[in-house]
């Protein structure tokens, strides 16, 4: 049985570019993973290669 990957949409400069302030400067933990997690699923990373960030 061949397993099926979904990634998040492609993501607009602005959104990128968002997201990367978050991961880089954001103050609550949570959305610093989020940003990360979003980043590394537009970028077509697999969900085992996301769980070892």
């Amino acid at each position: 049985m061949s397993g099926m990957t979904i990634f998040v949409r492609d993501l607009t400069q602005e959104e990128g570019n968002r997201l990367l302030r978050i991961a880089r400067k954001g103050a609550d933990p949570v959305q610093v993973r989020r940003a990360l997690l979003i980043l590394a699923s537009a970028q077509k990373m697999k969900v085992p290669e996301i769980s070892r960030l």
